[in-house]
């Protein structure tokens, strides 16, 4: 009979984590559908909304400069929690959509091998990023999904979510402030 009460337990323990990941992937994927999709739309779009690009592609700022801009975004983005997800959305949107847009302006203007250098090294880092604090501020949404649904919501869960998603963002703005400032133009310069 003990056997059995320590299995069901651990069975409790094992559910209990996997609602964190379960909660984690959808605030993380519902981020990333909002980003990918603006980004898209500004990718066919910037034709028509006459964005151009000038020849400050690569322009030199300090890693701290950087960090300083994506912590900034990042407040704004997490805002969210305050604004019921609305800022969240406006943000990602935004955000998606002014890259894709720029994307091809810079393209245009230059190259798309310029285009893509400018973004790739530091972008590997710096939309992860992004879209896990677009994660933390869709956290009211699916807290009023849950309470709509009458669901249990576990705060502590919740909140081990949002501090995990917090660290691991700040880790990958800071690798991408890094890379923007040192690597990334090197390799606009090979590339142009």
């Amino acid at each position: 009979m003990k056997r059995n009460n320590k299995k069901s337990n651990v069975d409790i323990k094992c559910s209990k984590k996997w609602i964190s990941k379960q909660h984690f992937w959808k605030l993380f994927f519902s981020s990333a559908c909002i980003y990918v999709s603006a980004f898209i739309l500004g990718l066919i779009l910037s034709k028509y909304i006459g964005v151009e690009a000038g020849k400050t592609v690569g322009a030199q700022s300090s890693a701290i400069d950087y960090i300083t801009h994506n912590l900034k975004s990042a407040v704004f983005v997490a805002s969210g929690l305050i604004t019921l997800s609305l800022s969240t959305i406006y943000y990602l949107f935004l955000n998606g959509f002014f890259l894709g847009a720029t994307l091809v302006a810079v393209g245009d203007f230059h190259s798309y091998g310029v285009a893509i250098a400018s973004i790739l090294v530091h972008g590997i880092f710096e939309l992860p990023a992004i879209i896990l604090v677009g994660g933390i501020g869709l956290y009211p949404v699916c807290i009023i999904y849950y309470l709509l649904r009458n669901k249990k919501i576990n705060i502590r869960v919740h909140l081990r979510n949002c501090v995990f998603m917090a660290v691991m963002s700040i880790s990958l703005f800071i690798i991408a402030a890094v890379l923007e400032a040192y690597v990334s133009p090197i390799i606009i310069n090979w590339v142009s």
